[in-house]
């Protein structure tokens, strides 16, 4: 952004907004689903336990983190070579 005090601004406020849904037993997702920009609030939502879960969920169905790596749920870090490998191989479609 090339005005960074606005740019800080905006962020402020769009985690002020967040908060206040969540507090009004709202949530922080969006039509689309959760989003980058506020996956960040999903422990505050939903509470560690239910994060683990779904962690422990995706685990079951996509051991090796293929689908979505990073989208909603913060896996490991240790990610393989394969998993590398998959991530560019995808991203070098342009959707």
């Amino acid at each position: 952004p090339e005005n960074k005090e606005l740019s800080e601004k905006a962020e402020a406020l769009h985690s002020r907004l967040v908060r206040r849904a969540i507090q009004m037993d709202g949530t922080c997702t969006g039509e689309h689903g959760i989003g980058l920009g506020k996956k960040g609030f999903l422990v505050e939502e939903l509470g560690p336990t239910n994060i683990e879960f779904q962690k422990h969920l995706k685990r079951s169905i996509d051991p090796n983190n293929l689908m979505n790596p990073g989208k909603v749920l913060d896996m490991d870090s240790s990610r393989t070579a394969l998993q590398r490998a998959y991530s560019r191989f995808m991203m070098s479609f342009s959707w």
